[in-house]
């Protein structure tokens, strides 16, 4: 039977799934028309709440996209990415890992509060049957990034708590208004070179170019960077043992 955990929850893995080496995550929500690009990182803190650079990155696990027959109702509820976790793998000067789920390129448009029953699920590795699920029911309007769960360090175990934060809205903003300038800016200087070819403003639009690609890239690790930072000041406390 599948325990329903409750925002702040804490249960032991050890008790509850006994010594599991490895297991997998589902996270998923309400299907709809026109989905956003979600991905689910895995950010790594020590002792010290510092973020340690992981396998992929910035992330220890990397969320792969579940491919859905297109004449899937649109109101139907599935995992949408999935991504596996190795205990073995995790190095040992980590005492939490944090699961973080962000809207990639997000537009003041897409934030979490548009995605409805949005949840986080833990599945055997082997046989595919849920052994945890926990809907994320906290309100998220106009958020970004989303703080799943945290895995925690106790000795020889992990404890694992339910979260379900909203994020990030203020570094979206600043980002997508610098973007509309790069952009004004590389489209004014087209034009100019479009009239009349000039290598200084065909140099310029490159560098404006790669720039807008490479902030496009920074942008992600920083949203991501910011709201696990700012949730392990304002991490809550366990509300009860399962």
């Amino acid at each position: 039977m599948s325990i329903d955990l409750k925002p702040a929850q804490v249960l032991s893995f050890t008790e509850h799934f006994g010594a599991v080496q490895e297991v997998g995550f589902g996270f998923g929500w309400e299907v709809a028309k026109e989905d956003p690009l979600v991905v689910v990182n895995g950010v790594m803190l020590d002792k010290q709440k510092r973020i340690v650079e992981g396998a992929h990155d910035l992330s220890f696990v990397e969320s792969e996209r579940v491919q859905h027959d297109a004449s899937a109702e649109e109101t139907s509820t599935c995992d949408l990415l999935e991504f596996a976790l190795d205990f073995q793998q995790i190095p040992p000067d980590v005492e939490t890992l944090v699961f973080v789920a962000n809207i990639v390129y997000a537009d003041l448009t897409e934030h979490f509060g548009r995605i409805g029953n949005a949840y986080i699920r833990l599945v055997h590795k082997d046989s595919g049957r849920e052994q945890m699920r926990f809907v994320c029911n906290n309100k998220s309007e106009g958020k970004t990034v989303m703080v799943l769960m945290r895995l925690m360090r106790d000795e020889q175990d992990w404890k694992i708590q339910a979260l379900g934060q909203g994020r990030g809205s203020r570094l979206a903003r600043l980002r997508i208004a610098l973007s509309k300038i790069g952009v004004f800016l590389l489209i004014i200087l087209l034009v100019v070179n479009a009239i009349k070819f000039n290598a200084t403003h065909f140099c310029l639009s490159a560098v404006i170019l790669i720039v807008l690609i490479c902030s496009s890239i920074y942008w992600e690790r920083a949203y991501i960077r910011s709201a696990v930072k700012t949730f392990s000041r304002e991490a809550p406390q366990p509300k009860t043992l399962y």
